[in-house]
């Protein structure tokens, strides 16, 4: 299991992808509405993300 740390700094904002190359999948923990930055990361650990986990409401 691979875990990446994306961070806007301009909101204050984590998120996670946490990706499983072996089978080739992955999912997201509270991500944010802007999507390219998550496919970039997918795109280069060769993984497709399958799920999307929001552990809180964000107001942003």
């Amino acid at each position: 299991m691979l875990i990446e740390q994306l961070f806007d700094t301009g909101l204050g904002h984590a998120s996670y992808l946490c990706a499983d190359p072996d089978a080739g999948v992955a999912f997201l923990v509270d991500p944010d509405r802007h999507i390219d930055a998550y496919l970039s990361v997918a795109s280069r650990l060769g993984v497709l993300v399958t799920h999307s986990f929001e552990t809180h409401i964000h107001n942003d």
